[in-house]
Formats: structure tokens, C-alpha cells, sequence
């Protein structure tokens, strides 16, 4: 969910923070975690900017959203995606890190354009670009009035709200019993073979390992670069797993406790996730 001013509690790509990974999601979870109903939904923006640009007399072809897969799947084909997909890396299949983006439908439309008109379809699509070294406003234009129009106005024109989520993620992390999680976590981890620390030192120490590798050495897909995949998936394989067992149980009941009192405290959260949710 790439959208100004919405905190992406995990995006399309590996689990880099503490995500539950439960049967009965929380709220916040349900409608911004991995593959939720903001993802889901992604589809509907786009055909809501193709009706837009089309009463605005432009073109406008939905871009294909990719599909979102779930934490668990994202890491036993990607691992952390910090060393998979370079190298010409044919395991991975479907569009994986390092793979180039999928072709914009629109591109070739917008350079048969002239320039003044490709500069207008841009402004209906997205609004007046600011002035130089204006600070950056909320999503305008076409693409504005979608993303409002499916997931209501609090998430883009409510500046507090990246900063309360962030706030309800740093109450949900500091509390005691997810500290302990996260302690048998590594404990797990070592019986596993792995001395870390937690998620965020692994691709730290997969990405420090890949740039001493050398960019030929990456562009070749050397024996060592594929060791390092292999590595990476086997590492992320066992942080699932000790994942699952010691830590989602413990913040998913965290979350729900620590998540309710916060819902309470801000019920205009509550609303603009019930609005999307469904």
C-alpha cells in the first residue's frame, strides 16, 4: 500500500517487523496488514481513476495490480527479497524482487501525446505538480478523488494518522510479553543454527554479505551469490517458523488488547478502517 501519509504495516515483501500472522486478524490488521482489504481494494482505485480521466476526456487504462502474497508464501519463495531475483535466479517464478516492473498500459498513450498535452493528462491524473520546494501535499487529481472515494478522506488528508498508527505499533512492541516473544524467539533461532538478533539484523548482515559480493559477481549469478539465496531462504524458512511458534500467538493477543483501548481513543480510526474493511 504505497499511498502519502498511510503507515504500511507490511508491504508486498518480506516481513521486516513483527507482523501476527493469525487466523483472526485485529481491526488494523484485517484492513492494513499483508494482502488486506486496503490491498484488495487496490483494483477498485484504479478503475475508479479510469472513470475519472474518462469524464476528463483522457485515456486511461487500470494498471494491473500484482498480486499480494501472504508473509509466509512472500518469504519461503523470496526469503527477505535482499538476494533473490538477482542473478538471473529462475526459482522464483511469477514477479519477484529484482525482476523489472510490469509496462505502464498508459506509456505508450501518454508519448503519442504532445508535450502540453501529456503534461495535461498528468494533471488531471495527479493534480498541479507543487512548486519547487514545496513540501509534499496529499494525492490530487484523478488519482486523489479515487483513493478518497474507496478508502475515504481521513488516510490522506488527516496528517496526524501515520503518527497515532505508528504510535499504536510502538505500544503493541513495547509491551512485556512481547519482549519475551521475542527473547524465545532468538533462543529458537539459535537452536536452529542462527545467532541474531531479530528480523531487521538478518537483512542487514544478507545485504552487507551481497555488496561484498561485487556488482559482476551479482550480474553473473556467480556460485556464490547463489549460496547466499540459498542461505537466505533456508534462514527466512526458520524465522517463520519460530515466528509462528513463539511470537504471532503472543502479539496477536496483544494487539487485540492494546488495539481495542487504542480504537476507543480514536474513533475516527475505528470509522475510516470499518469504511474500508466493508
Amino acid at each position: 500500500m504505497a499511498v502519502t501519509g498511510v503507515v504500511v504495516l507490511a508491504g508486498c515483501g518480506p516481513r521486516t517487523a513483527e507482523v501476527a500472522l493469525v487466523a483472526e486478524p485485529s481491526l488494523v490488521q484485517r484492513v492494513l496488514g499483508e494482502g488486506g482489504a486496503w490491498d484488495r481494494r487496490r483494483a477498485e482505485v484504479e478503475q475508479a481513476v479510469a472513470a475519472c480521466m474518462d469524464d476528463a476526456g483522457w485515456a486511461y487504462v487500470p494498471v494491473p495490480v500484482p498480486e499480494v502474497l501472504p508473509p509466509e508464501e512472500f518469504q519461503r519463495r523470496y526469503g527477505y527479497g535482499v538476494t533473490t531475483g538477482l542473478g538471473g535466479d529462475g526459482r522464483l517464478g511469477g514477479d519477484g524482487p529484482g525482476e523489472p516492473a510490469p509496462t505502464d498500459p498508459n506509456q505508450a498513450y501518454v508519448e503519442s501525446l504532445s508535450e502540453q498535452d501529456r503534461l495535461a493528462w498528468y494533471d488531471a491524473l495527479y493534480g498541479p505538480a507543487p512548486e519547487p520546494g514545496a513540501p509534499a501535499t496529499a494525492p490530487g487529481g484523478c488519482q486523489g478523488w479515487a483513493v478518497r472515494s474507496v478508502y475515504g478522506e481521513v488516510f490522506f488528508d488527516d496528517p496526524t494518522v501515520t503518527a497515532r498508527l505508528e504510535a499504536l505499533d510502538a505500544r503493541v512492541a513495547g509491551d512485556r510479553r512481547m519482549r519475551q516473544a521475542r527473547l524465545a524467539w532468538r533462543a529458537c533461532m539459535q537452536r536452529r543454527g542462527w545467532v541474531v538478533d531479530g528480523p531487521e539484523a538478518i537483512v542487514t548482515r544478507l545485504q552487507e554479505r551481497l555488496d561484498a559480493l561485487g556488482a559482476e559477481a551479482v550480474a553473473l549469478g556467480s556460485d556464490a551469490l547463489r549460496l547466499l539465496q540459498d542461505e537466505e531462504r533456508t534462514i527466512a524458512a526458520a524465522d517463520v517458523a519460530c515466528h509462528a511458534e513463539h511470537v504471532a500467538p503472543v502479539e496477536a493477543q496483544v494487539r487485540r488488547e492494546v488495539e481495542a483501548r487504542f480504537l476507543d481513543e480514536h474513533p475516527d480510526i475505528r470509522e475510516a478502517l470499518e469504511r474500508v474493511a466493508g
